[in-house]
């Protein structure tokens, strides 16, 4: 678990008297140093870090210091906090830096199903997104319970899926039927389909549905345009689902 609290931002030490403490139940700083074996200036110092993120409560018993660790899901508020803070502060960011161009690759399962989930989050209420050599149900057998999440993101936005796809998937058809912000457009092919391309915006993502799974994310509004003229002339071409 110790592994775990650093990726949530903890320091080493700050991990080790919390996961202490909470073994610990309500005790000393001399406990918390028998425990962990560190300096017993570490431990006053983290203690006083972990007061302040309101991780960690003291009292005073006799004129004795006692510590204990307070309700777990106290950790659950500050990542909330942090979030929102990201994501007020993330748009102006963007606004002052002006990046015109950039080249990002999410890598791994993990990276794919994060990739989606980041874009869906920050797109603007009533985006298109484009998708040529969509693959239906491939696509949500990649996302996996993610694919909820995704959705529900993407419905609070109404942000529209506008797709060609070369093999009529019935997951996709079914989501039309429903009117969920879905366009779909078959054009038959007897067509492999291991990646996928999305345009949106500025930028434009191509998408490796087979192992290694990976996406190439960039941003270049020249770019973005040629290939989303070229999505257009093929849409001319393809039926409706």
């Amino acid at each position: 678990m110790q592994e775990e609290l650093e990726k949530l931002g903890f320091s080493k030490h700050e991990a080790e008297v919390y996961l202490a403490l909470l073994d610990l139940k309500e005790t000393g700083a001399g406990g918390i140093i028998k425990k962990t074996g560190l300096h017993r200036n570490i431990v006053y110092e983290t203690l006083d870090k972990l007061i302040n993120r309101k991780l960690v409560t003291k009292v005073i018993k006799k004129k004795v210091a006692q510590f204990l660790a307070n309700d777990p899901k106290r950790i659950l508020d500050e990542q909330k906090n942090k979030l929102e803070i990201a994501t007020t502060l993330v748009p102006s960011l963007i606004n002052q830096a002006n990046i015109k161009q950039e080249i990002v690759i999410w890598e791994g399962l993990e990276g794919f199903r994060n990739f989606n989930l980041f874009e869906i989050n920050r797109m603007k209420p009533g985006t298109t997104l484009y998708c040529l050599g969509a693959v239906g149900d491939k696509w949500y057998e990649l996302m996996g319970e993610k694919y909820r999440t995704y959705e529900r993101m993407r419905l609070k936005k109404k942000v529209w899926f506008q797709m060609i796809e070369y093999h009529e998937s019935p997951i996709d058809k079914k989501i039309t039927q429903e009117g969920k912000y879905y366009k779909v457009r078959v054009i038959p092919q007897n067509l492999d389909t291991p990646a996928n391309m999305l345009i949106w915006d500025d930028y434009l993502a191509l998408q490796t549905l087979v192992e290694p799974y990976s996406v190439v994310q960039i941003k270049n509004a020249a770019l973005a345009k040629a290939y989303l003229n070229y999505f257009n002339l093929l849409w001319e071409q393809g039926r409706d689902i």
